[in-house]
């Protein structure tokens, strides 16, 4: 993390919901919309989280409890605030919370091939890879890497 540059990390609510439309419309060719967020803020099988610095919301993640797994549902860091920690931050106290809030043992999630620094930023959280799903992505057919942390600890940084 930069100098000077605090990260803070708490549970997203509504009052976010701008500040989480322009967090995902920067780094998503295909954002959530701000109804999606609102019923996901509103469910208790979830867990969405932001960072903030300085009272800025730089990145938004959710989790999402599937079967007693979790599943990362996004995570994302404002392009003038990448490569600060926040992003390792922010899936850190996913996990986290996921083993408190959710119960969950082990988590799961999916990411773009082509997205080197994500997928080793993942890897050095503990996920591997496991396999390939062709076509995942709509945009632009691009497979996505499924990636498994086993077993979930409380506390992961």
């Amino acid at each position: 993390m930069i100098a000077g540059d605090v990260a803070h990390v708490r549970l997203a609510t509504t009052d976010d919901l701008g500040a989480l439309l322009a967090v995902e419309r920067a780094a998503f060719t295909r954002p959530w919309t701000e109804a999606s967020f609102r019923d996901e803020l509103a469910r208790t099988d979830r867990v969405w989280l932001v960072v903030e610095t300085a009272g800025e919301v730089v990145g938004v993640g959710g989790v999402a409890d599937l079967a007693g797994d979790a599943h990362v549902l996004s995570v994302a860091v404002a392009v003038d605030h990448r490569r600060r920690g926040h992003g390792r931050t922010l899936v850190a106290a996913l996990l986290s919370e996921a083993a408190a809030r959710l119960g969950s043992r082990r988590a799961t999630l999916e990411v773009r091939e082509s997205n080197v620094a994500a997928r080793a930023l993942y890897r050095r959280l503990g996920f591997t890879e496991a396999g390939v799903r062709p076509g995942y992505y709509q945009d632009d057919g691009e497979g996505a890497v499924v990636l498994w942390c086993d077993p979930l600890e409380e506390g992961r940084s």
